[in-house]
């Protein structure tokens, strides 16, 4: 079928540190299963990855090498990038050295970055400072280390026929998170306008979740 799909992508917490997703998406088809020894030319490869951003575990090159390893086409990532409270101290060491191949312009000391922007963040809450909302300026590390499209909080790209929307889900976003916010207006309008036949939204919290935590319950 060549009918529009949508996917909705969000961190499943912290326990996805020891977990990368690949994603191989192809114009006129669903998903593909990993590994593939052949992909149709038009295909898209991308990883997804979340609640990684902690160079103090091990845990951290095990996924970043799994990652490296598949090749992806880009990377996108469902938030906590730089634990353990959003930083300018820590985001590099957190996720430069693991992931500066796919960054540009990379502004750190690990090595060369990428010639174009291979790495598409979303904020989680540990990138807005934890739990304590006074631990840093907002989200401004974060903002200033990257250059991504839009006001870099919420934003959207495409690549190959794959639309991609980056979505700020934690409650310090200034645009708001509700559905009559400004940032879910400016989602609704412009998911009705791509054109793309597969249309990608990822996010940090969980709309939904039996746990305690990251989310409502009913």
């Amino acid at each position: 079928s060549t009918e529009p799909r949508s996917l909705f992508i969000i961190s499943a917490g912290r326990g996805l540190l020891a977990v990368a997703i690949v994603c191989v998406l192809v114009l006129g088809s669903g998903a593909v299963s990993m590994p593939i020894a052949t992909v149709e030319e038009n295909a898209v490869r991308f990883a997804v990855i979340g609640d990684y951003g902690d160079d103090r575990d091990p845990g951290e090159e095990s996924v970043a090498a799994l990652v490296r390893g598949a090749k992806p086409d880009f990377i996108i990532t469902t938030g906590d990038n730089n634990y353990p409270r959003g930083e300018a101290s820590t985001i590099d060491q957190n996720i430069g050295r693991h992931y500066h191949e796919f960054i540009a312009p990379y502004k750190g000391k690990f090595g060369g970055g990428s010639r174009e922007n291979r790495f598409f963040p979303s904020l989680g809450n540990h990138d807005w400072g934890g739990s304590d909302s006074k631990s840093n300026d907002g989200a401004k590390p974060y903002l200033d280390w990257f250059e991504l499209p839009g006001n870099e909080r919420y934003y959207d790209f495409v690549r190959g026929p794959v639309h991609l929307f980056a979505i700020d889900s934690d409650p310090r976003e200034p645009d708001g998170v509700t559905a009559d916010s400004k940032q879910a207006a400016w989602l609704r309008e412009s998911l009705s306008v791509a054109r793309e036949p597969w249309k990608v939204v990822y996010f940090h919290h969980a709309p939904y979740t039996s746990g305690s935590r990251h989310g409502p319950s009913e």
